[in-house]
């Protein structure tokens, strides 16, 4: 077997350690959540690696020198997992601690940091980032920030923000004023999460985070109407067949005077929005027609393509 191992520190500060003890009931729920943090979060980045665990042990008043380590077969998963960080087990480790709580490389770099930065703000858009690796994320307020795909990945698993919630629990408690990550006592924290913080690290159900969000113009085959206000109706394009709501009013008004009659396999040349999320780690679609520009009876014998397009 080889071992790889890493170690760093966590702090809890305030009165109630300032004599180098705690409560078992508050201390222990927190440790655990904390390995199990880690063994989640290895799980998620390579599913197939042996998880990490952790060991802990007192080091002095409010600290725990956290000794991380690894135990596997040489060649095995865990090596893949190296292999993708180009480095050696112990510095695979490092960058697994990078990810999970932080680092120097980036402003924000590590699921912890990440939620303390966000403050439950929504992600409007995630697209590639600047450098290999990463993914930049406009926020609600339009502002944006760069960080490894891997951290967003953390973020949109639900078990893993639960398990990041119960590391700075302790918080809730008198006399618990911070909770400090650092990779050794030479080091400024990384991170420190503080009572104030504690909003930015409650586990709600993972929010969407929208990938595209766009118009464009589309012709579709009508598959099915639906004249019941809010339903939506069904289209084809192609192989492929979606529900998509209309919010063209002035269509509908006609569709509900009767203006407008369907038959099969009629078409609508539209402006479709289409919106692209992930949620829970997986793509979602949502079409909605916000103009139909015509309706092209299944009957006529006309080119379905713009004037515009059939002239380039």
């Amino acid at each position: 077997m080889t071992l790889a191992e890493t170690e760093f520190v966590l702090e809890y500060g305030g009165p109630a350690v300032d004599d180098g003890t705690m409560p078992i009931r508050d201390l222990a729920p927190s440790l655990i959540a904390l390995a199990e943090l880690f063994t989640g979060a290895s799980r998620l980045i390579n599913p197939e690696a042996d998880p990490v665990s952790l060991n802990i042990k007192a080091t002095g008043d409010g600290s725990f020198l956290v000794h991380l380590f690894l135990e596997a077969q040489p060649g095995g998963p865990w090596d893949q997992f190296v292999d993708s960080f180009s480095s050696d087990a112990t510095d695979a480790l490092t960058n697994l601690w990078t990810l999970v709580v932080g680092g120097a490389t980036l402003t924000v770099s590590g699921l912890l940091g990440f939620l303390k930065y966000l403050k439950n703000r929504r992600i409007k858009r995630a697209e590639p980032g600047s450098e290999a690796g990463t993914i930049k994320l406009t926020l609600e307020d339009d502002t944006t920030i760069e960080l490894p795909g891997q951290v967003l990945t953390l973020y949109e698993s639900i078990e893993i923000r639960r398990k990041a919630e119960q590391v700075v629990a302790p918080l809730k408690r008198d006399g618990i004023d911070y909770v400090a990550f650092r990779e050794d006592r030479e080091r400024e924290p990384e991170v420190v999460v503080r009572k104030d913080d504690l909003p930015a690290y409650e586990a709600e159900p993972g929010q969407d985070v929208v990938l595209l969000d766009e118009v464009q113009r589309k012709v579709l085959t009508i598959l099915s109407v639906v004249f019941v206000e809010g339903n939506k109706w069904r289209f084809s394009e192609g192989e492929s067949s979606f529900s998509a709501a209309i919010e063209d009013e002035a269509f509908l008004g006609l569709v509900r005077d009767h203006v407008e009659t369907f038959g099969a396999d009629d078409m609508l040349r539209c402006r479709v929005r289409v919106v692209q999320v992930r949620r829970d780690g997986k793509l979602h679609t949502d079409y909605t027609i916000v103009e139909v520009i015509e309706h092209i009876p299944a009957t006529r014998g006309e080119s379905l393509f713009d004037d515009d397009a059939a002239a380039s």
